[in-house]
């Protein structure tokens, strides 16, 4: 897929859209395509039905308030990054889920802005910690949670026993 040329110097702004909203739909898509690369997914599996599938996993009323959040980085009028926010099992825990920066936006700070952005409405939403899933294959977004001040924890959910996921954890202050 064809990406828009970045130009450095320009307004970077984050606002909440639908996560299926035409933009929501394109940034995940670029996503679920991002990983079925890093990942070796076979060709028949990273079809629309795997994107269809990827996105159907979140439900629209999760990334939305009053229950969660989605975030979209524009860079000038550009969607480039996103990230999403949704109810965990455990009682004030909220899961972090769909962090993606499009290839010509990498290395602008954009998905630290879009995490800051879903943990401050994590805290005003009541939640208490945040919790999230990434893989090996993912030193950048490994290195962002890092940083930011999340630490490792066992692998929880569908992710149990996949030694390719990575799972971290973050109490909000």
């Amino acid at each position: 897929m064809a990406h828009p040329h970045p130009r450095r110097g320009r307004l970077i702004t984050v606002r909440s859209l639908a996560i299926d909203s035409f933009t929501g739909r394109l940034l995940v898509q670029e996503l679920a395509e991002d990983l079925a690369t890093r990942y070796a997914v076979a060709p028949d599996t990273a079809s629309a039905s795997f994107f269809e599938h990827y996105l159907g996993e979140i439900s629209p009323s999760h990334t939305s308030a009053p229950a969660g959040a989605f975030r979209v980085a524009y860079v000038g009028e550009v969607p480039a990054a996103c990230g999403a926010l949704r109810p965990f099992a455990a009682e004030g825990t909220a899961e972090i889920k769909r962090m993606f920066v499009r290839p010509p936006f990498r290395g602008r700070g954009l998905s630290r802005r879009v995490l800051v952005d879903l943990e401050g409405e994590a805290r005003a939403l009541g939640y208490h910690e945040v919790v999230l899933e990434t893989g090996i294959r993912q030193p950048e977004a490994i290195a962002l949670y890092e940083s930011a001040g999340y630490t490792r924890i066992p692998n929880y959910g569908k992710w149990e026993g996949n030694d390719l996921s990575r799972c971290y954890r973050k109490v909000l202050g």
